[in-house]
């Protein structure tokens, strides 16, 4: 059974260590700059000088360029397995080359904080829905971009597994679902910036941006769906910006429409958005 949403046997994620905060964070720009970090720390002396100066040397490199400035881009952030598919950290006693020797005490967080963070998903997702996602989801560039954004996962998880008629639904129907899920998180069309707000800043100092231009007229907020506290948090945690209140109503229309699917057709379904806190 899977227990952690950092690491599973297919799929892992590195989103807290800052992994899509950089200047071009696209699949193939991170899968090389991935690849070639792991490649040059496997030639990096394991004593703390050594180690050191390749963190040095992969910051100054990125010096200026973070969308995020205030959040930190872990340099020790590599692939730990032989085929180059999971992210992780380079530090860690389990990594190759470490010999079992736990290195994370030199990273900017310390390793305290390495050893005991766990994302909100990781607190609040039920296991189920993250054994859905891990079979749903193609590779660890979707995967990260997907499992931190918790409200979008509450919807998922309440639409797949709490409605009526939950029981009767195929896992291979909840799996098209998902995967429709994800492709909206990885191109939402509602983002000023891509590459920015392709980032999801999550953790509890976080402060979400505006929904709508400044002067917008405040009735747009007060309408009914919108004001749905749930309808806020997803659209704010996949970078939303909006030019005006028809453009946010059809990317709630777009969440909804997933109750309407094939095997998913239940008035239940329509209306559980209603009941999401």
């Amino acid at each position: 059974m899977i227990t952690s949403f950092c690491q599973g046997h297919r799929l892992s994620c590195a989103a807290c260590c800052g992994l899509y905060n950089l200047p071009d964070n696209s699949r193939t720009a991170l899968q090389a700059l991935l690849e070639e970090r792991s490649a040059r720390f496997a030639e990096t002396p394991r004593t703390f000088s050594g180690i050191e100066a390749f963190g040095a040397s992969a910051l100054e490199r990125l010096k200026g360029s973070l969308p995020l400035p205030d959040f930190h881009h872990c340099p020790y952030i590599g692939f730990i397995d032989r085929l180059m598919a999971k992210p992780g950290c380079l530090l860690h006693p389990q990594s190759p080359g470490n010999g079992g020797r736990d290195w994370r005490d030199i990273c900017h967080y310390g390793g305290f904080a390495c050893r005991t963070y766990f994302c909100p998903s990781h607190v609040h997702i039920p296991q189920r829905m993250l054994t859905l996602l891990m079979d749903a989801t193609q590779d660890w560039y979707a995967y990260g971009l997907i499992v931190t954004r918790r409200k979008t996962l509450a919807y998922l998880d309440r639409l797949l597994f709490g409605t009526r008629y939950a029981e009767h639904r195929s896992w291979a129907a909840m799996i098209e679902i998902v995967r429709i899920a994800i492709d909206w998180v990885l191109n939402w069309p509602y983002r000023k910036d891509e590459v920015r707000d392709r980032i999801h800043y999550f953790f509890n100092d976080a402060e979400p941006g505006p929904l709508l231009p400044d002067g917008f007229p405040d009735t747009t907020m007060r309408n009914p769906i919108v004001l749905n506290d749930c309808w806020v948090e997803i659209l704010q945690e996949l970078g939303s910006t909006f030019d005006n209140d028809t453009q946010m109503i059809e990317a709630i229309g777009r969440w909804v429409s997933l109750s309407m699917l094939p095997e998913n057709d239940d008035r239940s379904g329509r209306l559980a958005f209603l009941s999401l806190s």
